[in-house]
């Protein structure tokens, strides 16, 4: 069996340097079943012949709609034209009877605005200025003749090292950990490749080679969505005392050693109720990074029964500390730094987009957090100055 070829990063910019500009129709471009942002685990690669098929489409355009949204796209193309600034990645399709036709490598949430407009304005149920028309109708984009598989993956991850809309975290972890496998490249080399912190590289490689493992719990494997993925990036692996001492985390072999553990966690999360004893949130994280350590046995065996709640639990965990917390200034000056870099990096769109009940509450909870912070910051300055 052949060995698959590695990828440098010279044949990375090689493959990049190849993209060709000439002008498009619309109407011979589909969009990309296989997009890194469309990923969820155990998806099936779409093959070139189905991605025109009517039902692939529309699949990608729901996809495309609820997660990401094309509001603010159409919104723009219909006030200024379609600008090719910013310019669309395509790639031809190869079989016979899609001659001159296209699948989108780099692009879908704008393909899909320019389609959406043009159906709207063809079937009159949204017309537009004939000048906006044109620029819709046919464009100048970027076609890449090459045949590496992974350059979507590559592109996108290039763009998104330049602030393109950000993706979810599972797509890329995902991107991540199968660039290392394609490429052959030493998961410690691949941050320079991306221009990405080397720490958040490898926890995100860990965490979904994590969540892959647990995929093959036989009760609650089945049910694992992308929207558990936080469990494994913002709880798991964050505190070695979880995913290292209490579940036995090996990176050689990426896998759980104590699958009872395992399975007990995913218990919590995936319960029949469909109501989650455990969130993620940070206060899930620290509380249960406290049960697990050496001496609150008492309190693990009463979360564990269902006596008292995560919330409980971080309350103890909190007197804890606070018994434990040595007085001295510096002491005191590092946690309230550390307050102050945990505040800087809210995920602020996440926020500010809330529309689910549940996340509005959470929205509301950290915004009265927030100016409860202010308050006794505030009064503790003037206590300190004397003002």
């Amino acid at each position: 069996m052949p060995r698959k070829k590695k990828l440098s990063t010279e044949v990375i910019c090689a493959e990049l340097t190849q993209l060709k500009a000439e002008t498009v129709e619309i109407r011979n471009i589909y969009l990309d079943p296989n997009n890194p942002r469309l990923a969820y685990p155990g998806k099936r690669k779409v093959p070139d012949n189905e991605i025109p098929k009517p039902e692939v489409q529309q699949y990608c355009a729901q996809q495309i709609k609820v997660r990401y949204g094309i509001k603010d796209l159409t919104e723009s193309i219909e006030n200024s034209g379609f600008s090719i600034v910013d310019r669309i990645v395509v790639r031809r399709l190869k079989q016979k009877n899609l001659e001159g036709k296209f699948v989108v490598v780099e692009g879908n949430r704008r393909v899909l605005a320019l389609q959406t407009l043009l159906e709207g304005h063809r079937n009159r149920s949204h017309p537009l200025l004939e000048e906006v028309v044109k620029t819709i109708v046919s464009f100048e984009a970027l076609i890449y003749p090459g045949t590496n598989t992974m350059i979507a993956w590559i592109i996108q991850g290039f763009r998104h090292t330049l602030g393109i809309k950000q993706w979810d975290r599972y797509p890329q972890a995902q991107f991540l950990a199968e660039f290392a496998t394609e490429s052959g490249k030493e998961i410690k080399k691949i941050p320079r490749i991306f221009g990405m912190n080397p720490k958040k590289v490898m926890h995100l490689i860990r965490s979904y080679y994590g969540f892959e493992d647990a995929k093959k719990d036989p009760d609650y494997g089945e049910y694992l969505e992308p929207k558990h993925f936080g469990h494994f990036d913002e709880i798991i692996f964050e505190k070695d005392v979880i995913g290292e001492t209490w579940l036995g985390w090996k990176d050689k072999g990426r896998c759980f050693t104590n699958k009872d553990n395992l399975n007990l966690y995913l218990s919590w999360v995936l319960n029949e109720e469909e109501k989650p004893n455990i969130t993620i949130s940070p206060v899930t994280r620290d509380a249960l990074a406290f049960l697990l350590e050496p001496g609150n046995e008492e309190y693990f065996e009463e979360f564990k029964n269902g006596l008292i709640t995560v919330e409980q639990c971080f309350e103890q965990f909190v007197k804890a500390k606070v018994s434990r917390f040595p007085k001295e200034i510096p002491s005191i000056i590092r946690e309230i730094e550390n307050t102050i870099s945990l505040i800087k990096v809210l995920p602020l769109p996440e926020i500010q987009n809330a529309k689910k009940p549940e996340d509005v509450g959470k929205k509301n909870k950290l915004v009265k957090l927030l100016l409860d912070l202010s308050k006794i910051a505030r009064q503790q300055i003037k206590n300190i100055v004397g003002r």
